[in-house]
This record gives C-alpha cells, structure tokens and sequence, in this order.
C-alpha cells in the first residue's frame, strides 16, 4: 500500500504510521493496528488522539479475541489513555 511504501522510507512519520493503524482497525486487524498505533505512540509530538487510538485499537483486539488471554486489562488502558 502506498502507506507502508511511504513508511518504509520514512518510518518517523507520524500522520502515515496512524492512518496505517487506523485502517488496520477499521478492515478488523486489531492485532496490527495496536501494533502500528504503539510505533507511533513512541515518536516525538504525538498528542492525545494516538493515545486515544492505541486505546481503541487494544479494546479491539480485547472484543476480537475475548479478554482470556490477551493481556490487555481495564488498568493498562486506563493509564494509556492518561498518558
């Protein structure tokens, strides 16, 4: 995709590592999208809207896989989100 090819050049940039997250969450890849939203959570000038992806995206993955198991707790996202 032309996300990752812009990626694969500049891994730094913020607007395509989250759109990339992003529409890995919306085709219900949750897996990645935690992923790509957790690279993107580590760059410099990241504000609260990755933050806030990189909750939805773990809660995704939780309703997609069933919270046994998957190691994501009502705590960890909590202090994501107030991060």
């Amino acid at each position: 995709s032309a996300l990752r090819l812009v990626l694969n050049r500049q891994p730094e940039h913020l607007a395509a590592r989250v759109a990339l997250a992003e529409s890995y969450r919306v085709a219900g890849r949750p897996a990645d999208a935690v992923a790509e939203y957790e690279h993107a959570a580590k760059l410099p000038a990241v504000g609260p809207d990755v933050r806030a992806g990189l909750v939805r995206a773990k809660a995704a993955r939780v309703r997609a896989k069933g919270p046994a198991g998957v190691g994501d707790d009502p705590a960890e996202l909590l202090a994501v989100a107030h991060y």
